[in-house]
Order: structure tokens, then C-alpha cells, then sequence
């Protein structure tokens, strides 16, 4: 007899909720069919998933996109609400595989967008794209203006490499040491802490390759922000509690204070020379269709022919 059957399903669900590892729920689902039913219908992968990542509870529908050749009853159940289930389950195992910490996770930066202020055109934000150590032959890192106020912020942002993606970690690396034009102590030119945002400009027919760096592209009321952390003291790595899906292709790096004068005019700087977004794209399984005026609502897109070579555990 199937323990399930002998549990019922009040104790199965009990039993069930236990599971809190992503590739253990996923692989019970391979156990028998009634298993893989039960999980289904419970919608336990698709749970467990918005409780780790409640942020992807800003979409509001789910469109698949089938290839030429392909419909979206092929590979499923008979009915349509299993086919629905089943579908379910292959776009939040993939999406709770990715949260797995994994060596396949990388530097999700594309592009950088723009940055508050800038001492001089060679301390620009594209040298903290930059992995290494600082080159004291030039600027190799990011300077904010000198600034009179310790408590004035500044901040940095980003266009990723996909709309849709699983952030684990930030790191940013504060310019430690000399630098022509800095005092030999080795001082460390860092915010006080750090903030950031995730999501995407309002407007949306810019090429990826041509987007705008005015200052007037800069300001928050051109993005929807999906996801604003918390405020967490200055770090050059924040490993993140639980992994964020990021829904949007653009981050912004917020430096909260200043720590550190310079000698030479008594203004205080933030400079860094690195900054990394460590994580996964979510591409080419799923996507995004961004709302294209106020009423629209924020589409998950899944791509069911790129599924089978995507799921690994």
C-alpha cells in the first residue's frame, strides 16, 4: 500500500511541511506517481518557493511560450488543471534549483547605468567593473564628489545580464590604501552602509546597448523597484539570508554616510573600486513581460522547450 494512502492526506500534508530543503521536495515528486500527484495538487514546490522568494508574488499570471511545432498539452496530464500543476512544478523546481548555492553562480552586471556624482571623469563608475587590485598608474576605481556633510548618500546603478534572475550575494570593495592624490595611511574610503534596490525602467523600448546615462534617466521615479533590502551596515560581501529572485534587470547600489576625509581638502569620499552582484539568470526558462502602462500587470513568462536541459537536481 502507498504511505500516503495509509497516512491519508492530513498527516501527509504534516509530514510533507517538514521538507524544507528545495532538491529534497523536488526529488519526492520522483518516488511514485501518487507522490508526485499529491506534491502537485498541494502546490508544495510552488509554497515552498514564495515563502523562500515572496517577491514573486508581484506576478500576476503565468504565459507560456511554445515553439513552432509545439502545444501546451504536450508533455502534461489529461485534464487542464494538471497540466496547470504539472506545469507549476517544472517553473518552481527550476526556479528553487537556482536558489541552491551552486559554482555555476556568477557576476550577474551587464552594464553600469549611472552613478550619483563623480569626482573626475576618469574615477568613473565603469572602473568598478574592474576585478583586481587598484592600478597606481591611474584611477582604477570609483570616486563620489568631495563632500562637507558625512551623512550625504550616494549611489550606483546597474543594468544586469537578465531581466529575471537569483541574487545571492553583493560585494563591493571600498578603495583601501594609496592612490595618487591620497594620504599613504591607508585609509578606507567607505559609506557608513548599504542599501539596494531591484527592478526596471517604466519605459521599455530602449535598447539594451544604448541606455541612457543623464542624469535624468537616474532619478527613482523613472523605475518600478520590485525589491528594496534592508539597510546593512558597510561589508565588502553581504552573502544574502535567503536568495532574492530579482525581478527587473536593473539594481541600484545605495551608499548610505561617509567614513573617511581626505587629507589634502578635508572633504570626505566614498570610493570603490569593485562592485559584483553574485548570482544566477533565470534565462532562457523563464522571463519577464513588464507592464507597458499603469493598469498592465507584471507577466511571468515560461519557455517549456528550454526546461528539460534547465533542470538538474
Amino acid at each position: 500500500m502507498d504511505v500516503l494512502e495509509l497516512l491519508g492526506p492530513d498527516i501527509s500534508m504534516l509530514v510533507f511541511n517538514f521538507i524544507t530543503n528545495p532538491a529534497d521536495l523536488i526529488r519526492t515528486t520522483a518516488v511514485s506517481r501518487s507522490w508526485n500527484k499529491f506534491v502537485n495538487a498541494q502546490k508544495l514546490i510552488k509554497q515552498l518557493c514564495l515563502r523562500i522568494c515572496p517577491n514573486l508574488l508581484h506576478f500576476s499570471s503565468i504565459k507560456e511560450i511554445t515553439p513552432p511545432g509545439m502545444t501546451q498539452e504536450d508533455g502534461y496530464g489529461d485534464s487542464m488543471e494538471q497540466r496547470n500543476h504539472e506545469r507549476d512544478k517544472l517553473i518552481y523546481s527550476y526556479i528553487l534549483q537556482c536558489i541552491v548555492p551552486s559554482n555555476r553562480n556568477k557576476n550577474c552586471i551587464r552594464e553600469c547605468i549611472g552613478a550619483s556624482s563623480t569626482n573626475v571623469p576618469s574615477e568613473t563608475i565603469e572602473n568598478t567593473l574592474e576585478i583586481g587590485f587598484p592600478n597606481y598608474m591611474g584611477p582604477s576605481f570609483w570616486s563620489s564628489a568631495g563632500e562637507t556633510d558625512p551623512s550625504l548618500p550616494e549611489f550606483l546603478i546597474y543594468r544586469l545580464r537578465s531581466r529575471l534572475s537569483v541574487i545571492h550575494e553583493i560585494r563591493i570593495r571600498p578603495l583601501k590604501g594609496f592612490q595618487p592624490g591620497f594620504q599613504p595611511e591607508e585609509p578606507v574610503y567607505s559609506s557608513q552602509a548599504v542599501r539596494f534596490r531591484i527592478g526596471y525602467y517604466k519605459v521599455q523600448h530602449w535598447p539594451v546597448q544604448n541606455m541612457p546615462h543623464d542624469d535624468q534617466f537616474l532619478n527613482d521615479e523613472k523605475f518600478v523597484w520590485t525589491y528594496i533590502s534592508p539597510e546593512f551596515p558597510m561589508s565588502q560581501s553581504f552573502k544574502l539570508r535567503q536568495p532574492i529572485v530579482s525581478i527587473g534587470d536593473v539594481i541600484k547600489i545605495e551608499l548610505i554616510g561617509r567614513a573617511q576625509k581626505l587629507a589634502a581638502n578635508n572633504l570626505y569620499y566614498i570610493c570603490l573600486t569593485n562592485v559584483q552582484v553574485i548570482g544566477r539568470p533565470l534565462s532562457p526558462v523563464l522571463g519577464v513581460d513588464f507592464p507597458k502602462g499603469d493598469g498592465d500587470d507584471l507577466v511571468l513568462k515560461y519557455f517549456p522547450d528550454q526546461t528539460r536541459d534547465a533542470l538538474l537536481i
